[in-house]
Protein backbone atom coordinates (compact mmCIF):
# COMPACT_ATOMS: atom_id res chain seq x y z
CA UNK A 1 0.00 0.00 0.00
CA UNK A 2 2.28 3.05 -1.48
CA UNK A 3 1.48 6.29 0.85
CA UNK A 4 2.36 9.67 -0.91
CA UNK A 5 2.86 12.23 0.90
CA UNK A 6 3.37 16.00 0.75
CA UNK A 7 4.47 19.04 2.83
CA UNK A 8 4.89 22.50 2.70
CA UNK A 9 8.97 23.17 3.84
CA UNK A 10 10.77 20.77 5.44
CA UNK A 11 12.09 23.02 8.56
CA UNK A 12 9.37 24.50 11.10
CA UNK A 13 9.40 26.73 13.29
CA UNK A 14 7.39 26.28 16.92
CA UNK A 15 4.07 28.48 15.83
CA UNK A 16 4.11 27.37 12.31
CA UNK A 17 1.22 25.35 10.79
CA UNK A 18 2.10 22.06 9.10
CA UNK A 19 -0.03 21.00 6.53
CA UNK A 20 0.02 17.54 5.75
CA UNK A 21 -1.88 15.97 2.19
CA UNK A 22 -1.17 12.78 0.46
CA UNK A 23 -2.54 10.00 -1.59
CA UNK A 24 -2.66 6.22 -0.48
CA UNK A 25 -2.89 3.53 -3.13
CA UNK A 26 -4.45 0.33 -2.20
CA UNK A 27 -2.59 -1.97 -5.41
CA UNK A 28 -3.57 -5.63 -3.58
CA UNK A 29 -6.73 -7.19 -5.07
CA UNK A 30 -8.44 -7.43 -1.87
CA UNK A 31 -9.66 -4.34 0.13
CA UNK A 32 -7.77 -2.52 3.30
CA UNK A 33 -10.18 -1.99 6.23
CA UNK A 34 -10.14 0.13 9.08
CA UNK A 35 -7.13 1.73 8.13
CA UNK A 36 -5.32 4.77 10.36
CA UNK A 37 -3.52 7.65 8.85
CA UNK A 38 -0.58 9.20 11.66
CA UNK A 39 1.71 11.85 11.89
CA UNK A 40 4.13 11.56 14.21
CA UNK A 41 5.98 15.20 14.86
CA UNK A 42 10.08 15.05 15.73
CA UNK A 43 12.63 17.59 16.98
CA UNK A 44 16.31 16.86 15.69
CA UNK A 45 19.05 16.58 17.81
CA UNK A 46 20.88 19.86 17.99
CA UNK A 47 24.50 18.39 17.81
CA UNK A 48 24.41 15.14 15.20
CA UNK A 49 28.54 14.67 15.68
CA UNK A 50 27.57 13.28 19.38
CA UNK A 51 23.99 12.09 18.86
CA UNK A 52 24.18 10.77 15.09
CA UNK A 53 20.34 10.43 13.79
CA UNK A 54 18.74 10.85 17.12
CA UNK A 55 15.56 12.27 17.05
CA UNK A 56 13.21 13.26 19.58
CA UNK A 57 9.22 12.73 19.57
CA UNK A 58 7.75 15.85 20.29
CA UNK A 59 4.12 14.60 19.67
CA UNK A 60 2.10 11.62 17.57
CA UNK A 61 -1.17 12.84 15.96
CA UNK A 62 -3.71 10.55 14.33
CA UNK A 63 -4.71 12.58 10.84
CA UNK A 64 -7.70 10.21 9.36
CA UNK A 65 -9.24 7.09 10.62
CA UNK A 66 -11.35 4.20 9.81
CA UNK A 67 -10.59 4.52 6.42
CA UNK A 68 -11.84 1.74 3.96
CA UNK A 69 -10.18 0.96 0.62
CA UNK A 70 -11.47 -1.35 -2.42
CA UNK A 71 -8.94 -3.32 -4.09
CA UNK A 72 -6.93 -0.75 -6.37
CA UNK A 73 -8.91 2.38 -4.65
CA UNK A 74 -6.99 5.34 -4.06
CA UNK A 75 -7.48 7.82 -1.14
CA UNK A 76 -7.01 11.31 -1.20
CA UNK A 77 -6.56 13.25 2.09
CA UNK A 78 -5.36 16.60 3.19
Amino acid sequence: MPVSVGINKSLYKASDTVEIRGNISNNNPYPIIDATIKARILRSHPNLVDKAGEYITVDDKVIQKNINLKANENYSFE
